[in-house]
């Protein structure tokens, strides 16, 4: 049986949505042949929960950390940390990824596990990171002909006329949304330029990034997703989100909003083969791995379709978009730890040193290689 360290939390604004992540991972862990170890990461430390612990909400509204044990991850195992020594708990095959935003999402947290030599499942750290970041992630995309919209990319040190500039280039019709932020927090809908600058200010709250980018009319939001199994990429059905109001809002994603169950006679062929096509375009270019949810703009009656954003780690590892293939979250969570494990082996296969005599040779003395360096 494979010991799976499944890490959530994390000292994000996501961390709630994490957690109801973290919890759907443990459930489908449970029906498989993996032992879960639940690692709830807060305060920049690790808790060790027991799986009835973690996956009770309550523990978290009352921060019941008397419940918890604090570990660290040394030498790709796991140890529990006590006042005066540090208790070995068990060696880790893989680790689940459910953490959301923050270093849990942006490659800080994969950069621990690659230095550990421990397996993961999601994506390593360049494509976590440059995924993390909409303004890359656009670029990216516009070099692979995938559509994109107009936005401005505002930066803490930018002047109040530079961002009024932009929203008048943009049709004075915008939405204002945290660069490196998921989960739509800090995301507003502008129409006009007393807002602007309120809108503004809140976003930077969570990022030093902030895009102001242009409104699609007659929006329809769609979601597709990827995963990387043992046989081959699958992709996910292509499906509408359903909300109401100018934006769709971390109230409407996670409290009122629905995801709407099929596609047929709202988006039309063209378009779903579009967006399926895109996102297996970008998780192979982008090198990416584990489940890859990628979100689109659609605008219904220009009949255009824009890449709003990719999530590398997504909210319940977007489990419900596979139904239609065949695969429930057993399926998923199995064929990203097998896959990841497998991908680490591949990875140790490559040379890692190399034989030098830069630092015997009798002639080379500390001034001299310097010099050379700098030659």
């Amino acid at each position: 049986m494979k010991n799976i360290a499944v890490l959530y939390g994390g000292d994000s604004v996501e961390s709630d949505v994490s957690i109801i992540t973290a919890t759907v991972a443990i459930s489908g862990l449970s029906m498989s042949d993996y032992k879960s170890f639940p690692i709830y990461i807060r305060d920049g430390k690790m808790w060790l929960v027991s799986k009835e612990i973690a996956t009770n909400l309550s523990t978290y509204t009352h921060t019941e950390k008397g419940m918890m044990k604090e570990v660290v991850i040394l030498f790709g195992s796991l140890y529990i940390k006590t006042r005066w020594r540090i208790k070995f708990v068990c060696n880790i095959d893989c680790a689940l990824l459910a953490t959301h935003g923050g270093s849990g999402e942006n490659g800080g947290l994969q950069g621990l596990l690659d230095m550990n030599n421990i397996p993961y499942t999601s994506s390593g750290v360049l494509g976590s990171s440059v995924c993390m970041d909409k303004d890359l992630t656009h670029r990216f995309a516009k070099s692979m002909g995938i559509g994109t919209v107009k936005y401005h990319l505002a930066k803490d040190t930018s002047s109040a006329t530079s961002i009024e500039s932009a929203f008048n280039a943009l049709g004075m019709d915008v939405i204002v949304k945290p660069n490196s932020l998921g989960s739509s927090v800090g995301v507003a809908s502008i129409k006009s330029l007393h807002s602007l600058h309120s809108a503004v200010a809140d976003a930077f709250r969570y990022d030093n990034k902030v895009l102001i980018q242009e409104r699609v009319s007659s929006l329809i939001e769609v979601n597709c997703a990827v995963i990387r199994t043992r046989d081959g990429l699958v992709v996910s059905d292509v499906l509408p989100v359903g909300f109401e109001g100018d934006v769709f809002d971390f109230e409407e994603k996670y409290i009122t909003g629905n995801l709407d169950n099929e596609s047929d006679g709202i988006l039309p062929k063209a378009i779903i083969n579009k967006a399926a096509s895109w996102a297996r375009k970008m998780y192979v270019e982008l090198g990416l791995c584990g489940v890859v949810r990628i979100d689109y703009l659609y605008d219904s009656i220009e009949g255009k379709l824009y890449l709003n954003e990719v999530n590398t780690i997504p909210g319940s590892l977007a489990f419900y978009l596979f139904e239609g293939k065949g695969l429930d979250m057993t399926d998923i969570a199995s064929e990203m730890i097998e896959c990841a494990i497998d991908n680490a082996r591949k990875g140790q296969k490559l040379v890692t040193k190399f034989s030098s005599s830069i630092l015997t040779l009798r002639e080379n003395n500390m001034s001299k290689l310097i010099h050379k360096i700098r030659k």
